[in-house]
């Protein structure tokens, strides 16, 4: 959307928000199952916080999407997509309308260009936030590189010299180093690669890191597992 959604508010016994056309796309904001007989309650401050985070302003990574348009990456129909989306928004701010299920798991109801999509799609949008690193920022952009990597169970020691070693393959965007990624996160490691020669070219870069995790995860499913259990 390029336009805010709509608040979520209550109305009657659900709740109506995200997309204006309500007679269009019939969306909830709770999405429940039918093999449970969970409901949640007290629901205020977290329509309260699902509010907050769907009004966030979303923007394209140029950098990654500049250099996707100038590469030769075969994209099958799906990624090809997400790019096509990628283009027609690069010069536009956006929203994504979001949703929780019965556990309390936050979804957004884009499933192509989306900060819980794969690797492409999530290295391909940013939350407006972004700023120059210091030191300590520098040093978590390294632990970060080797996480994305395929690093992310080794200790910030390992992480920390793997890239020091590794760095200079990091900046020229080495083929063999890009062959030993892990594919679930290889677009955030081009991503890093892509950020960590514009920030040695020129100290001052400002950092757009992109979102690395899928948001979803909530321990109140593992809450209401434990009350619910009969046993």
């Amino acid at each position: 959307m390029i336009s805010k959604p709509l608040p979520w508010i209550k109305k009657n016994n659900s709740y109506i928000g995200g997309y204006y056309r309500h007679d269009l796309y019939n969306i909830n904001l709770i999405h429940k199952s039918n093999l449970h007989n969970h409901n949640i309650e007290n629901l205020d401050n977290l329509v309260k916080n699902i509010n907050y985070l769907q009004s966030q302003t979303l923007y394209i990574n140029k950098l990654l999407l500049h250099y996707l348009n100038n590469s030769h990456n075969h994209f099958n129909e799906f990624k090809q997509n997400v790019k096509i989306l990628a283009n027609n928004f690069n010069d536009l701010g956006f929203y994504i309308p979001i949703f929780i299920d019965w556990r309390s798991r936050i979804y957004s109801y884009s499933s192509i260009l989306s900060y819980q999509g794969d690797s492409l799609a999530r290295s391909l949008v940013y939350f407006n936030i972004k700023d120059k690193l210091n030191n300590e920022g520098f040093l978590a952009f390294q632990y970060y590189t080797a996480n994305v990597f395929k690093y992310s169970l080794k200790s910030n020691i390992f992480k920390f010299n793997w890239f020091e070693k590794n760095k200079d393959r990091i900046y020229n965007k080495d083929p063999e180093l890009k062959s030993e990624v892990s594919l679930s996160n290889k677009y955030e490691f081009i991503n890093c690669c892509l950020h960590y020669k514009k920030y040695i070219d020129n100290p001052y870069h400002i950092f757009e890191m992109c979102i690395s995790f899928d948001s979803t995860c909530s321990g109140i499913q593992h809450i209401s597992g434990i009350f619910n259990d009969v046993e």
